[in-house]
């Protein structure tokens, strides 16, 4: 007798049905079905946890807050100091050893008030990057309730 392509698919979708048949049962009445049972403040618990949207939104957060410092220090003076030593054996005029150093500090006086409009920026970025994680909190918490309640 030749295997013919439609008898096989018969007989796979037969031995799928017994195993589902057998095997199912014995999985949904076991006795560890009682505890995996969830709570709805569980649910919400696990999916905050595990969740990568939410783990971005904290990170750009993370990084808003990073320019937003790098953005306030430009409101201050900036402070340098440097210092030089050069030997020169052969100056004939010049001594041997010279030593150089200076201190350079700096403000900026007037830039048309970028620096003041590039600071609110940056604390409205902050700002927005915390409504965003609250948003995807809620839509979180949403869907969550949503896929739970259509389990019962």
């Amino acid at each position: 007798m030749k295997h013919m392509p439609g008898n096989f698919a018969k007989h796979s979708l037969v031995s799928i049905f017994l195993f589902f048949s057998f095997v199912s049962p014995a999985l949904s009445f076991s006795d560890n079905a009682a505890e995996e049972l969830l709570e709805l403040e569980d649910c919400i618990t696990i999916a905050l946890a595990g969740n990568p949207n939410l783990a971005m939104s904290r990170f750009e957060l993370a990084q808003q807050k990073a320019a937003g410092r790098s953005i306030h220090k430009d409101l201050f003076p900036t402070l340098s100091a440097q210092y030089g030593y050069t030997h020169q054996p052969d100056a004939l005029l010049l001594p041997t050893d010279q030593f150089g150093y200076g201190f350079i500090a700096e403000q900026p006086l007037y830039r048309g008030k970028s620096l003041v409009t590039a600071v609110k920026q940056a604390e409205l970025s902050v700002e927005t990057a915390k409504l965003d994680i609250e948003e995807t909190i809620n839509n979180l918490v949403y869907e969550v309730h949503v896929r739970y309640f259509a389990l019962l």
